[in-house]
């Protein structure tokens, strides 16, 4: 009698090291953002930036097991989006993170990368009956979205919630301090 084998896959790359990547997949990990390629009693890992609502469901309706490895953090944005009547994201429209957001976003949404950006957008929601929540990637840049929030806190139909990860706060101000005290410097990752 035959074994069955069951596939296994990754949404995505699930971390952001080649090395670790390539020996997944030279172990038979498929590392796959296409659910044609994904087959029925797999097992499908879902990475730490999370996936939209529709893929969740379209995973189920495949009849796979889902690892969801979601960050906790980017798990509270996902239901945020879901529980608002609007969403404002200051983010990479592009990252898997923010696509993810998007994709549980109840209603209309709106990605931003920048101060311009969202003063196009806030000039025609505070003339609106709506109610918009304004979250960010969990890694956006802190002082970016501080200030950013500073423009939107006068305006009553906008809730804001800092979703930036503490890590990320952390990081980015060890690196404002070491900036202060060396000539040069290079970041890795």
């Amino acid at each position: 009698s035959s074994a069955c084998i069951t596939k296994v896959y990754t949404w995505g790359e699930i971390v952001n090291n080649s090395l670790i990547n390539t020996e997944l997949t030279s172990r038979g990990v498929i590392v796959t953002e296409n659910l044609d390629e994904i087959e029925s009693g797999g097992i499908v890992f879902i990475r730490a930036h999370g996936v939209s609502k529709k893929i969740i469901d379209a995973l189920r309706a495949k009849n796979v097991k889902i690892i969801d490895r979601t960050c906790p953090k980017v798990k509270r944005i996902h239901k945020i989006a879901a529980e608002s009547d609007n969403l404002i994201v200051a983010g990479d429209i592009a990252h898997p993170e923010v696509i993810g957001i998007v994709g549980n976003a109840k209603n209309k949404f709106f990605i931003i990368k920048d101060i311009d950006e969202l003063k196009k957008i806030l000039h025609n929601i505070k003339e609106e009956n709506f109610t918009y929540t304004f979250v960010a990637q969990t890694t956006f840049n802190v002082d970016l979205f501080h200030h950013m929030c500073h423009l939107v806190s006068d305006i009553k139909n906008i809730r804001i919630v800092n979703t930036i990860c503490d890590a990320t706060t952390d990081r980015q101000a060890e690196v404002s301090e070491l900036s202060k005290k060396v000539d040069a410097m290079v970041i890795i990752g």
